[in-house]
């Protein structure tokens, strides 16, 4: 896009993932639902169901999951 538009040019993967983890978890607060932190991955049990937020790496095997019900 272009500057004049208004967006930053230099934004990063990393401040859009922060950006997108705030909106789930006021979505979550605001909505119903609930945050768990389970071996450091957030999880987010909000309205529209489970939302693991950007892990870093998966469990042995690439899959594991986490459900509060």
């Amino acid at each position: 896009m272009d500057e004049d538009q208004g967006v930053d040019p230099n934004i990063t993967v990393a401040a859009c993932e922060r950006a997108q983890t705030a909106w789930f978890e006021v979505r979550t607060a605001v909505l119903g639902g609930s945050l768990h932190e389970v071996d450091g991955h957030r999880w987010l049990d909000g309205p529209d169901g489970v939302n693991l937020m950007f892990p870093t790496q998966l469990g042995v095997g690439g899959t594991w999951w986490w459900h509060p019900r």
